[in-house]
């Protein structure tokens, strides 16, 4: 019986269990309570590169069928523009067949070892994936979706996101050689028993320590269509607008005990006149209330994307200037110098929006032991929750907390540990502010000082199986018919 002829290697039923991987991947990436699909989602696509009964060329093209079944439901539910959506369908097509294809040839040649190699394979490409082809940063990430359960995944803080892809691929895989290969099978189960209990111990350690201090802090986000965002020294309407949506919720958060309020990315547009005058009514707000202040906004005369750290007295602390831009934005980008300020005793640092995407800058803060992060931002209906998903991410990885307030979007307060303390969808729950107490707990993570390492770690192990593979072939070409081995 030719492999063909066996059901596993009929033409669509590889194809089919390539689909069905790449749809499992997707329903976790869309509905993020459905993350823990991943731990399966794989073992179809896994199945069919161990599988002998399938042939080289079906297993490829299966890797193919995930990648487009993956990409395509997200395209449809983001609705992205259409150039950036054909760029993500090639390359995201493109990282699942060469994952089916370096995971066929190893589990094919080393079944067990094979097994590790398909996870640091999955890992490495995820890196390389959300590292050169960044239109949206590590929102890209297969990981995402697992920062909807920051309990499973504490170990974010030492290996960065793509540690979750080992381990997950890695299990897997190990699955699939046990269900194979009978004589392997307790081999396999003692490994994946092995990164089991690696995991969890991980886990533990980094939920460990005392937290340094606390902090009451609030995020004040709302719906405004206009681009520029509010302006406060506009006519009359501008000032109903100012106090309805910023200056009304700031003094009930202070009367809640809340010490610092931030608000969204370009939530105002400066004017072009004194800076000074533009401020005067921020710094009402901040001493009328007795708070500190973090908010965005669009500086008109620079064409510069900015936030301003302002202090109860209504001095300004410290600015910032956006440094990663989305693709269809215009304004100038900032240096990429981190913004970090002492407020009541605890370091802050400031990003927004889009720079949370991008591990280079959310590490950096982490090295610095910055203890709350205030990121202003400003999302659209088609990328709020997957823009959500990402922003936990990064309290997780680097063990800071984060103030979000989004403008079209949705504004939360997040632990250290990546657990959503307050939380309100501006599109359901209309303008207004949440408010809750932080435990802080600066440090300097794992992740923040080595980055992707296992990533990293991953594509040397894997380029050397590879070369061993290439060294071995040209070994055996070089030998006559009579010297091959039997």
């Amino acid at each position: 019986m030719t492999s063909e002829d066996h059901p596993a290697g009929r033409s669509w039923v590889p194809r089919a269990l390539g689909a069905v991987s790449g749809l499992m991947l997707a329903a976790g990436a869309l509905l993020p309570a459905l993350a823990p699909l991943q731990a399966i989602a794989l073992g179809p696509i896994l199945y069919v590169a161990a599988s002998p009964k399938v042939s080289k060329r079906l297993a490829v093209t299966a890797g193919f069928y995930m990648g487009v079944f993956y990409t395509l439901p997200q395209l449809v539910v983001v609705q992205m523009h259409p150039l950036i959506a054909v760029v993500l369908l090639v390359d995201l097509a493109l990282v699942m067949t060469l994952f089916a294809a370096g995971a066929m040839l190893l589990l094919r040649r080393w079944p067990l070892l094979g097994a590790a190699g398909a996870g640091a394979l999955l890992a490495a490409l995820d890196w390389l994936n959300f590292t050169l082809v960044p239109p949206w940063g590590i929102a890209q990430s297969l990981a995402r979706p697992w920062s909807a359960y920051p309990r499973l995944v504490a170990f974010v803080s030492i290996t960065g996101l793509t540690g979750v892809l080992f381990v997950v691929t890695c299990i897997q895989a190990w699955a699939v050689v046990a269900a194979i290969d009978p004589r392997r099978r307790l081999r396999a189960v003692v490994a994946a028993a092995a990164v089991l209990v690696v995991a969890a111990g991980a886990n533990l350690a980094a939920r460990t320590g005392e937290p340094t201090g606390t902090i009451t802090v609030a995020a004040v986000g709302w719906l405004w269509n206009e681009k520029p965002g509010i302006s406060p020294n506009d006519r009359p309407d501008g000032h109903k607008g100012f106090k309805a949506l910023y200056a009304g919720p700031v003094a009930e958060a202070a009367a809640k005990g809340a010490k610092l309020v931030v608000s969204p990315e370009m939530g105002f547009r400066s004017i072009r006149g004194p800076r000074d005058l533009w401020l005067h009514q921020f710094r009402q707000v901040a001493r009328k209330n007795g708070v500190f202040l973090v908010f965005g906004y669009l500086d008109v005369p620079d064409n510069a994307n900015r936030l301003v750290f302002m202090g109860p007295d209504g001095k300004v602390l410290r600015t910032y200037t956006k440094t990663h831009l989305t693709p269809s934005e215009r304004t100038r980008p900032g240096t990429g110098e981190v913004a970090v300020t002492d407020i009541l005793g605890h370091r802050v640092g400031g990003m927004i929006c889009h720079d949370d995407n991008y591990t280079d800058f959310t590490r950096a803060h982490g090295r610095r032991k910055v203890a709350l992060m205030a990121v202003p931002t400003f999302d659209w209906p088609a990328v709020k929750s997957a823009h959500f998903q990402s922003s936990v991410g990064r309290a997780i990885e680097s063990r800071y907390a984060i103030v979000r307030a989004a403008r079209n979007g949705i504004s939360a307060i997040i632990s250290p540990h990546g657990e959503v303390l307050a939380r309100r969808d501006h599109y359901t729950d209309g303008p207004g502010a949440i408010v809750a107490e932080v435990r802080l707990r600066p440090m300097r993570t794992v992740f923040s000082i080595a980055g992707h390492w296992p990533a990293m770690a991953g594509a040397v192990f894997v380029a050397a199986c590879f070369a061993v593979m290439i060294v071995q072939a040209l070994r055996s070409g070089r030998r006559g018919p009579d010297e091959m081995p039997a």
